[in-house]
């Protein structure tokens, strides 16, 4: 089974269709809030991050202490964050 948000090529279902994986097209609730705002209380610093940043999965949200979910960029940065700095994969990943 594969379940996506976007349309996939004729070559990916073909073989999905050969490997008998049933896909299924669900689409992508934009109203979501996906982007994790987070403070790092040693040094203040207010970062966002996306969904696919590299740390995006080890970034827990604390929002009793200021931290919190948003839907976009433009909202993260008018609350004072910023894009986390490491956000591309490392080398090897």
């Amino acid at each position: 089974m594969l379940v996506t948000t976007g349309d996939l090529s004729e070559t990916a279902k073909e073989f999905a269709k050969v490997l008998e994986i049933k896909i299924y097209k669900e689409p992508m609730n934009n109203s979501y809030p996906c982007i994790k705002c987070n403070i790092n209380f040693q040094n203040n610093a207010h970062i966002y991050h996306l969904p696919f940043d590299q740390q995006y999965d080890n970034a827990r949200i604390d929002t009793s202490k200021g931290e919190r979910w948003v839907s976009t960029v433009q909202e993260a940065e008018s609350l004072g964050f910023r894009r986390a700095w490491r956000w591309k994969a490392s080398k090897g990943d």
